[in-house]
This record gives structure tokens, C-alpha cells and sequence, in this order.
């Protein structure tokens, strides 16, 4: 780096632009080493440089340090600090959920039990499990319980009015690895019919973000009314249960790009479930096209899962 109107370095301004010209005048006067070489001439230039001007050491060093200095700052600034992601990290978490794999199960024929269980193979580590059931009573909640596991009740839609039975769905989150056996309860003993599915790419923890549930006496098309998601990749699973079994070939027909899971324990027989992933933030529900006799009774439970991280 040289100095505007120089061709010499720097640091070595002082000494040649300041000192030179003074030194060079002194070893001009006559009988200054009249008999010196060349190279003793060189020699005593900078001897004489230093003996005259002892302020060029301090100088130069001072020249020196602001140097180091200022290189260091420079670097500071491209290479250290807080580093700068591409592309977005906000709205929710990096992964997309995927649907694993289902299972069902229900009470032993015209037996009411307090427990059935249900067994679901090669679980994934960290996955979500989701059970929906329907209980033959009205207001009459289940548990779940799974090895490892912590399950919580995320929707309950209760009866009376429609239908002397209950709707929910209960997940548990961050599941251990490997074969699994899950254990739905309830008390009094009364008819179950639940559907078990597993998924990958759900929220570890603080995993459920909305549900909706709703219920009617009428209607072929099932809605679990509406609910808000926060941000992308929101896994929505929604359960429809009717009031008794669905015959003569007629089918359960997810709606609005869902997908269905389940043909309950018996094909076409009191609940269905169906699921898919919200791409983007926004107003959701869960609809399903159903037939059933004695009055198309139907009830429909959605629940909202945040994608993981």
C-alpha cells in the first residue's frame, strides 16, 4: 500500500520522504567517509538515519501496530459474527409430516369391555401415534396408554344431542422405537371402536395446535367445523363416527384433498379417518361424505399437528 504521490512503502514513509534528504546531505560534506565503498555508504545511510532521527522507531511501530489493527478489524467483519441462513427457518419447523402406517381395533363381538388393545410394528423413533374411538355411551371418555409413551386427549366431542355416543382423538408424541402395543381404556365397561396411526415428521413436543369438532342429527357430509393453522406443513387429522353401521356398499368419501386411512373394524362400519398436510397457514375443516340409515347421524373431530423442527 503506498501513500498518494509516493512510490515508497508505508511504513518506510518517515525514513525515506522525512529523513533522506537529510541524511544524504550529510554524507555529502566533504571528508565524510571519503574512502568509503558503495555498500559502507549504504551503511552509514541508514546508521545515520537512525542516530539523527530516534523518533522513526516509535514512529514505525506505532505504524505497525495501527496496522495489525486495522487487518484485524477487517477480518472481524468477514469472518466472525452471526452466520445468514438461505431461505426461511420461521413459520414452524423444517420437516413434512408423513402417514407411517394404521392399524384397528374393536370390542370382541356384543362383549363390552373397560380395555382393548391394539399393536402397531416397527414404529419409527420420534414419530406421533394418533388414536380416534367411539364409545357407545354418552360423555363417556377414554385413555391410552402405550410403553414409553405419553398420551393426551386432544378432542372430545360428547353426546347428547347427537347420538348416545362419544368422538376423540388422542396422540402422543416423540414415541419410542420399535414394536409397540397400545392400550385404549375406559369406565364403565362399554363398546370401542378405535383406529391407530402412526406418523413421521410431527413435533416432538407442544405437538397440537387446533381442533375443531361438531355434530349433527342430519346430513350426508360431515364437518368438524373450522380451525386456524399457524404455518406450513400442518398435519390435519380428522375422525367421523356415525350412529350405526354403514351397509349395503355405501362408502365414507374424504373430501377437500384428505385422504382416508381407515375402513374401521368391520369395512364401512361407525368411524372413519382421514388426513393430510396443509401446505400453507390458514382456515381449515375436515368433511367427509358418508350414508347412513336411521337419520344420517354423524360426528367429526379435527386436530392440527405442528411439523418438526
Amino acid at each position: 500500500m503506498n501513500l498518494p504521490g509516493t512510490s515508497s512503502g508505508w511504513l518506510l514513509w518517515p525514513v525515506r520522504e522525512k529523513v533522506g534528504p537529510r541524511v544524504q546531505t550529510l554524507l555529502a560534506e566533504p571528508g565524510h567517509w571519503p574512502r568509503a565503498s558503495s555498500s559502507r555508504r549504504r551503511h552509514g545511510y541508514w546508521a545515520a538515519a537512525v542516530a539523527l532521527e530516534p523518533w522513526i522507531i516509535v514512529t514505525l511501530l506505532r505504524r505497525t501496530i495501527l496496522a495489525v489493527l486495522l487487518c484485524s478489524s477487517v477480518l472481524s467483519v468477514f469472518c466472525t459474527g452471526t452466520p445468514t441462513f438461505v431461505g426461511s427457518t420461521s413459520g414452524g419447523g423444517g420437516q413434512t409430516p408423513a402417514f407411517v402406517q394404521k392399524n384397528e381395533v374393536e370390542n370382541a363381538q356384543g362383549s363390552q369391555q373397560t380395555s382393548i388393545q391394539v399393536a402397531l410394528l416397527g414404529v419409527r423413533a420420534s414419530s406421533l401415534l394418533v388414536v380416534a374411538c367411539r364409545v357407545s355411551e354418552p360423555g363417556q371418555h377414554i385413555s391410552v396408554t402405550s410403553p414409553g409413551a405419553t398420551w393426551n386427549e386432544d378432542v372430545f366431542q360428547a353426546d347428547p344431542p347427537h347420538g348416545e355416543w362419544t368422538l376423540s382423538i388422542h396422540s402422543a408424541p416423540n414415541v419410542p422405537e420399535g414394536d409397540t402395543t397400545i392400550t385404549i381404556h375406559t369406565s364403565p365397561a362399554e363398546f370401542m371402536r378405535c383406529g391407530v396411526m402412526e406418523y413421521s415428521g410431527v413435533a416432538t413436543s407442544s405437538h397440537v395446535e387446533a381442533t375443531a369438532a361438531d355434530g349433527s342429527i342430519a346430513g350426508t357430509m360431515a364437518n368438524s367445523g373450522n380451525l386456524t393453522t399457524l404455518g406450513p406443513n400442518r398435519l390435519l387429522v380428522c375422525a367421523v363416527a356415525t350412529d350405526t353401521d354403514i351397509g349395503n356398499g355405501l362408502l365414507y368419501i374424504a373430501q377437500d384433498g384428505y385422504t382416508l386411512r381407515l375402513n374401521a373394524p368391520a369395512a364401512n362400519d361407525k368411524i372413519q379417518i382421514e388426513d393430510k398436510v396443509a401446505a400453507t397457514a390458514g382456515t381449515y375443516n375436515g368433511r367427509m361424505e358418508h350414508s347412513t340409515p336411521d337419520g344420517n347421524i354423524w360426528k367429526a373431530v379435527l386436530v392440527a399437528y405442528k411439523p418438526g423442527s
